[in-house]
């Protein structure tokens, strides 16, 4: 039953029950029955009006729910007023309820419509005109007053009806004009579709104005016609809203068709005029939604207290003042609350009868109303689309004709192409499995037994004629042998014989021996290939079920598509529960509306009037849809708004019509031929008309799997573009110039299917796997990215180059290539450089490469090279070579002094105190605290998969690291990044601080080098750490941060135009430190170059450490950092070529024993944060905030943290251990450093917050100074 007859019959039971009530008479069904039958001598009017209320009472008696039992309690019951009434409201609030109950709409009265209720208030309006039945028959009033109350109660509910029709048109409007301002390119197409609109109504207007102007013979027609125009020009609705129109200047008067102030453009306006249509629609519809849930909520306690005397409104006056109410609200037509008057029922029905009059005109009015805020017509919508049908239908005609023979052969052809698809790759296919299943016949046979036994016996015969030349032998012991392949007897005389090969092999017996071994090899491959053959035959079936997979795969997709296409045919019904969903959600609507809660200051029946009352519900109710928007508007996600909805406002099969008529016409123009010259000249057009044809059928197939639509229609859309091109084969293959079909379609589908795979991998990508965690760069194969973009090997340099530099500075060169000059190009050492000299990205390597100093080499007379000099480059012909060493020795290199304005060990905060400082030596009794070197390589933008991925040999090397007793090695799981970028991670971990609070602020190695140690930097990228990330923070570009922290540095060889391009983007995917091939420089890798400078260093303050620990004088331990970029590139491949060089590196470290003595710290930035793995998948991402981090700790400094975490620590446990599955950053890594700045010092503020000390279990991104865009850890 339908909301209009359950509503219907509530109201009605109601309205009844307070007529029984207020009559305290009991008429049970029989008399009533009786009384109507015996009024035969009534007037006509009252028989009428006595069979219609009859009527309608035994429809109500015949509804048995909760409400009649109530009623007919009531009837029982005596007069008791005000008592009646307020049983008559509960009873109606139990009905409301009841009706929501399942089974509640089969027992609902059937609800008049509002003709029969208009005809039943006009047999009513005769009644009370006819005073004398009236006055006669009080029966017959209450027979008036039952018909009265069925027609306010349909009324009532037909208003409600009509409000909620009125509704549905609304939404789709809105949802158009959505679409239309979802994006630049849905407005743009908007402003074109209703441009020819636009242009008539402001033709018409500009008619109108010319035709109401005063006649004025001095005036001059341009004038005239710029008065007459409209000065809002293409957009009438602005006016009055918008503001920023420049005055027209009267004295330049011209004809400004198009004039747009230079402050507000035509997408802005056409924008704003699509929100204005929307902000328009969903005020109307807020105000339907409200006024719908007011006539739900039905309330019959109204007073009105203006009037002179003050008394309660009966029930069906209470209705009739909501219907009204809603009616004046609607401005339907004149309010008729004047004639809601108890006292008489002429003018009550007078009032009903003129509002149900106005209730049928609600649809028409609500249309009145939206009329110029609705979406544009179907003419408008669609003329763009029909204009380009119709220019394709030009080419369709003109090209259609003939070729009837070309697409028979078509067809032909590919039904045989079909005919052979079907014979060979799924009948025979399916007849031989089921042959070897049913039959075992076997098709693989490589060899036979029989042939394989004649082998065999052949061979027997062979070696006992042999061995029977040679004395008494026994033949069974020589067919024993033969069998288990033993031919010692002919191998003995095959050795004596090969003494000497050419008198034996003529003769003697060589030859003999030779044909028995190969009859030997010849059973030996038999028995190999029975082995094979046996293999075959077992897996027999296994081969034939897969060559049934194109049989299965076709079999299986055409049923799918043949039990679709039934489903879809036969599911009508499906289709036809679309209208009774939309009739469900309206009543889900209705009972939300109906369930609000109004707040406890409001009353349900006031002291005002009724209108009052409800435009005071009113105003509360729009109170109330203002919070909710502002609650849940900033719910909306920002990727709903990416998807492509500029087509939304045309059907998609109206459009996918379009775009193949478009797609036909345009391929069929393309097969225009003719002689050669023709061919020649047309050849652009042909080209032009190809290129449409793709386009349109390529946004079909977009449109086919982008946007949603019923299965049916996909499937037919396909099967059509299959017929199409069988159709289009068969009319033009032909391989002529006249007919040239055939070559179009290669070059269609040339261009087709690359294009479409594109995009739909595209589409994948980005609108279905963005954000999805899939590790599929762990299933491809290495190289798989970048295999393309050639070897990742270096090209060697044609001549060998043998230079070495030995400790006085003299340079000893010797070349292969005898005949060319060579020639030494000095680099400059940078490390007392400038910043303003360091600038990576316009300077630094202009300033190395001006700063070389090449002079030629001669043998007689070696090069002495200067005490600062770090680096040469030796060229010989076109070969060259990069020869480095580590001066000054440490010999030479004098103890550094810091500055007192920046000594590190001065910078002690004030607020801490002496008792913050522990040294080692009180807490654990050692035999000696050696201050441990600390070696750091920063692998650039490398997570921690990515290590294991890349570089496998590391990662084993790694793992045998560990060795307790003389180094422990531990790795941080949950390494997290603090930005997305070098920057901020890098800034966390040598300086502390992301945003530094100090001016000149100094990286780590500054603090290491005030506390005595030997400081060295390596830079693979010809940058300067500080210059590129810490720049603005100095107050001088003149400060040499290099001078100030450092020892050694090398940087120079790195900034050579053979590897980083002097000219145009060093950072290029083909050249440069971020490229994506092989990183090489003069027949090497770059990273190479860089490894061996790190082995002269240890080797130098090595050995210069051991010299030290037998003369007198301070430890001078060692801090190298080096940097390598090879995993700073989008494909993730180029790291793989760090793989042989770290290791060997990782092996060297091991074997010498200086992990003993030594932190090793191997870490990262960040992760990737470029490629596909990054853009498209969560699991890149996830990637990149969890860099790789790796600590080696000699066993002293190990045993140390332990035990002071156990004296000092609130968590008793290994720190090591502990933070392997804590959430730790960059920061920590800082504070690791410091604290091994101060050994054997421990400073408990660094101490407790480096790794050296268990970090807090449940850590947040807060916690760890991590910000809420970058952290990954989700909770």
């Amino acid at each position: 039953m339908s909301f209009v007859s359950e509503h219907y019959s509530t109201v009605f039971q109601t309205l009844v029950v307070d007529i029984q009530s207020r009559s305290g008479e009991t008429t049970p069904k029989t008399e009533l029955q009786a009384d109507t039958a015996g009024s035969a001598d009534s007037s006509e009017i009252s028989s009428r009006l006595a069979k219609r209320a009859f009527d309608l009472s035994t429809q109500l008696l015949a509804a048995p729910n909760s409400t009649q039992q109530a009623g007919e309690r009531s009837f029982q019951s005596s007069n008791g007023g005000s008592e009646n009434e307020d049983e008559s409201d509960r009873i109606m609030q139990n009905s409301d309820h009841s009706h929501r109950q399942p089974g509640a709409f089969a027992r609902s009265v059937s609800c008049p419509t509002l003709d029969s209720a208009i005809s039943d208030l006009q047999l009513v309006g005769l009644f009370a005109k006819n005073q004398d039945i009236a006055l006669m028959s009080q029966q017959g009033q209450q027979d008036a007053q039952v018909v009265l109350v069925s027609s306010v109660a349909a009324i009532h509910a037909h208003t409600i009806s009509r409000l909620l029709e009125s509704t549905l048109p609304l939404s789709v409007d809105m949802e158009y004009w959505n679409a239309q301002g979802s994006s630049t390119l849905s407005v743009a197409l908007y402003f074109i579709q209703s441009l020819p609109r636009r242009m008539y109504l402001w033709f018409v207007q500009t008619i109108s104005n010319l035709h109401h102007q005063p006649s004025n013979g001095g005036r001059d027609l341009p004038t005239q016609l710029y008065l007459a125009m409209p000065k809002t020009l293409l957009f009438p609705d602005i006016g009055a809203t918008t503001t920023g129109y420049r005055s027209f200047r009267r004295k330049r008067a011209r004809l400004a068709l198009f004039r747009i102030p230079a402050k507000v453009n035509i997408m802005s306006l056409t924008r704003r005029e699509i929100r204005s249509n929307q902000a328009q629609i969903a005020e109307f519809q807020e105000r339907l939604a409200i006024n719908i849930g007011m006539l739900s909520q039905v309330s019959f306690n109204s007073t009105n207290m203006n009037a002179p005397n003050a008394r309660r409104k009966t029930k069906p006056e209470a209705l009739l003042q909501q219907v009204d109410t809603i009616v004046s609200e609607l401005n339907v037509d004149d309010n008729v609350a004047g004639l809601l008057d108890c006292s008489d029922l002429a003018r009550m029905v007078q009032a009903a009868e003129s509002l149900a009059l106005q209730v049928h005109s609600i649809p028409s009015f609500v249309e009145r109303c939206i009329q110029n805020h609705r979406r544009p017509s179907l003419l408008s919508r669609c003329w763009l689309s029909a204009t380009l049908a119709i220019l394709g239908a030009k080419y369709l005609s003109s090209y259609i004709y003939g070729h009837q023979q070309d697409l028979k052969e078509w067809m032909s052809s590919g039904l045989v192409t079909l005919r052979n698809y079907v014979i060979q790759y799924i009948l025979q296919p399916l007849r031989s499995g089921y042959e070897t299943i049913r039959y075992g016949k076997h098709t693989y046979n490589v060899v036979t037994q029989e042939s394989l036994k004649s082998d065999f016996k052949s061979l027997e015969n062979m070696v006992l004629t042999f061995a029977g030349h040679f004395g008494t032998v026994d033949p069974a012991v020589v067919k024993k042998r033969v069998e288990s392949g033993d031919l010692s007897d002919v191998m003995q005389v095959y050795a004596q014989e090969m003494q000497n090969p050419f008198r034996n092999a003529l003769f003697g017996d060589l030859v003999q021996a030779i044909l028995i071994q190969i009859q030997k090899v010849k059973v030996d491959v038999g028995q190999t290939m029975a082995a094979l053959d046996k293999l075959l035959k077992s897996n027999e079936l296994n081969f034939l079920l897969l060559s049934t997979v194109p049989a299965t795969l076709t079999i299986y997709a055409a049923a799918n598509w043949i039990s679709g296409s039934l489903s879809w045919l036969i599911g009508g019904k499906k289709r036809n529960t679309i209208t009774s969903i939309q009739l469900v959600v309206r009543d889900i609507d209705r009972l939300l509306n109906n369930s609000a809660t109004w707040p406890q200051n409001q009353p349900a029946s006031g002291a005002a009037t009724a209108s009052a009352a409800s435009h005071g519900q009113l105003d509360w109710m729009l109170e109330q849809q203002d919070n909710r928007r502002n609650k849940y508007t900033g719910a909306i996600t920002v990727g709903k708004l990416l998807k492509v909805q500029f087509l939304a406002s045309i059907p998609k099969t109206a459009l996918i019509a379009v775009l193949l008529i478009a797609f036909i016409c345009s391929y069929l123009a393309s097969l225009q031929g003719g002689t050669l010259i023709y061919i020649n000249e047309h050849l652009g057009i042909i080209g032009a008309d190809l290129l449409v044809s793709v386009s349109s059928l390529t946004v079909v197939t977009m449109l086919l799997y982008a946007s949603r639509m019923r299965s049916g229609t996909r499937r037919g859309t396909l099967i059509l573009i299959v017929c199409t091109f069988a159709a289009l084969y068969m009319y033009d293959h032909g391989e002529r110039f006249d007919e040239h079909g055939f070559y179009n379609l290669l070059v269609f589908m040339a261009i087709y299917i690359p294009l479409n795979i594109a995009l739909a991998t595209f589409y994948m990508l980005w609108c279905n796997w963005v954000g999805r965690n899939i590790p599929f760069v762990d299933l491809l194969p290495a190289g798989a990215q970048n295999f393309w973009a050639g070897s990742r090997y270096c090209k060697p340099e044609p001549h060998h180059i043998n230079a070495t530099i030995d400790r006085q500075g003299a340079l000893h060169i010797s070349c292969s290539d005898s005949k060319s000059d060579i020639f030494v190009e000095i680099l400059p050492d940078t490390r007392q450089w400038p910043l303003w000299r360091k600038d990576m990205w316009n300077v630094y390597n202009t300033e190395i490469l001006n700063a070389i100093i090449r002079i030629p080499y001669i043998s007689a007379q070696p090069v002495v090279l200067n005490e600062t000099t770090q680096a040469v480059v030796v060229r010989c012909g076109s070969s060259s070579t990069i020869v480095t060493r580590v001066s000054p020795s440490i010999d030479k290199l004098p103890l550094y002094t810091p500055p007192n304005e920046s000594d590190t060990r001065k910078n002690i905060p004030a607020h801490k105190s002496a008792t913050d400082w522990v040294d080692a030596s009180d807490v654990i009794t050692q035999n000696q605290f050696k201050r441990p070197n600390v070696i750091f390589l920063m692998l650039d933008a490398v997570s921690r998969r990515q290590f294991y991925r890349r570089l496998p040999k590391s990662a084993n090397v790694l793992k045998m690291l560990h060795r307790p007793g003389a180094n422990r090695l531990s790795e941080l799981y949950r390494y997290h990044s603090t930005g997305f970028s070098t920057d901020n991670n890098t800034r966390a971990m040598y300086l502390g601080e992301i945003f530094p609070s100090k001016p000149n602020p100094l990286p780590i190695w500054a603090y290491y080098r005030d506390r005595g140690y030997v400081t060295a930097r390596i830079e693979t990228g010809c940058d300067d750490w500080a210059k590129a990330y810490v720049e603005s923070y100095y107050t001088s570009q003149k400060y040499s941060v290099g001078n100030r922290s450092l020892d050694y540095e090398l940087s120079s060889p790195f900034c050579m135009p053979e590897f980083y391009p002097r000219t145009g983007n060093a950072f290029g995917n083909f050249k440069g430190p971020y490229s994506i091939i092989a990183r090489c420089l003069y027949g090497r890798y770059v990273h190479d170059w860089a490894f061996d400078y790190l082995y002269q260093l240890r080797s130098e303050l090595r050995n210069q450490k051991d010299k030290s620990q037998q003369r007198s004088g301070p430890d001078r331990p060692y801090m190298i950092t080096a940097t390598f970029l090879e995993g700073h590139e989008g494909t993730g491949e180029v790291l793989r070529t760090v793989d042989d060089a770290l290791a060997a590196f990782l092996e060297d470290i091991r074997d010498s024993g200086e992990l003993e003595d030594t932190v090793l710290i191997l870490g990262a930035d960040h992760g990737l944060h470029m490629g596909i793995n990054f853009a498209f998948l969560q699991n890149g991402r996830i990637e990149h905030q969890n860099p790789f981090f790796m600590m080696s700790v000699p066993e002293q400094l190990h045993q140390f943290a332990e035990n002071y975490q156990q004296l000092y620590g609130t968590e008793k446990t290994s720190p090591f251990t502990a933070n392997e599955q804590r959430l730790t950053t960059p920061f920590e890594t800082y504070h690791t450093f410091r604290a091994l700045a101060d050994w054997p010092k421990v400073n408990a503020s660094n101490w407790n917050r480096s790794l050296f000390a268990v970090q807090k279990a449940g850590r947040t991104c807060e916690d760890a100074g991590i910000g809420a865009n970058f952290c990954i850890c989700k909770t």
